[in-house]
């Protein structure tokens, strides 16, 4: 419907429209004002260094941006080479963060990955490369499910001793989401997504097939009841004029 769906603010479907298909009348509010974002979204993030071998890989990341920024010292002015050198030294801090961050495989297992890959995408395999191959099948497996293991342990002592709880451990842990498990049905529990589906197409063809006939049924009787209205008398008007309040007007305030 739209490209900017953030300018939409509410919509409401419009149920007194009907129409012989499913489609359904929808309004919208659009703001013209775009909202300034929030100034703690636009804070840094922290660029601390932490252990040693942090401090070692930024090293190794800055020499590597040293030659680059001699060969173009002499075609820059001073202020624009200054911010060279300082985003060179961000980036050799954030490529850290980036590879360090959620490393849950350790360096053999993506050594015994990368063997166990060499050897399968050979065309022909001899009775060695056979026998080497199902060691190193073994092998991988059991070190992806040791890192996995030594990763969850420490995830959950790290919420343990931080917040003195494990709810947030097994939400980090749990990176999969359903999108509905399951669905309760007049029969029985639905948890299949065949099942799933048949129970919402009952539902919503139940409930557009009611309001339908609602609104034929109005329509009937509408016609039916062509009768004219008869005119108010005076001793009613009098009876809901006594009704009212003092001190107030008619109708909406």
């Amino acid at each position: 419907m739209t490209t900017k769906p953030k300018l939409i603010s509410k919509f409401e479907i419009l149920s007194s429209v009907y129409f012989a298909s499913d489609y359904r009348m929808l309004r919208a509010t659009l703001n013209l004002n775009v909202t300034k974002r929030n100034r703690r979204n636009f804070s840094n993030p922290s660029l601390t260094l932490k252990t040693l071998k942090e401090q070692d890989t930024y090293l190794e990341n800055l020499k590597s941006y040293i030659p680059e920024l001699i060969s173009t010292s002499t075609s820059y002015k001073a202020d624009d080479y200054c911010q060279k050198i300082e985003h060179t030294i961000l980036n050799s801090i954030k490529n850290i963060k980036t590879n360090t961050r959620n490393k849950i495989l350790s360096d053999e297992a993506l050594e015994l990955m990368k063997l166990r890959n060499e050897l399968q995408s050979k065309i022909k395999l001899n009775k060695n490369d056979k026998e080497k191959f199902k060691m190193l099948y073994k092998t991988t497996n059991k070190e992806i499910k040791s890192c996995y293991n030594t990763y969850r342990i420490n995830t959950i002592k790290k919420h343990i001793d931080k917040s003195r709880s494990a709810k947030k451990a097994y939400k980090e842990l749990n990176k999969t989401k359903n999108w509905i498990t399951c669905l309760h049905s007049s029969s029985n529990k639905a948890a299949t997504w065949l099942d799933i589906i048949k129970v919402a197409t009952d539902f919503y063809a139940n409930l557009y097939g009611h309001s339908n006939s609602t609104h034929h049924r109005k329509t009937t009787n509408q016609t039916k009841n062509k009768s004219p209205t008869p005119e108010f008398t005076g001793p009613e008007i009098l009876i809901q004029i006594t009704k009212l309040k003092s001190e107030k007007s008619l109708g909406q305030d």
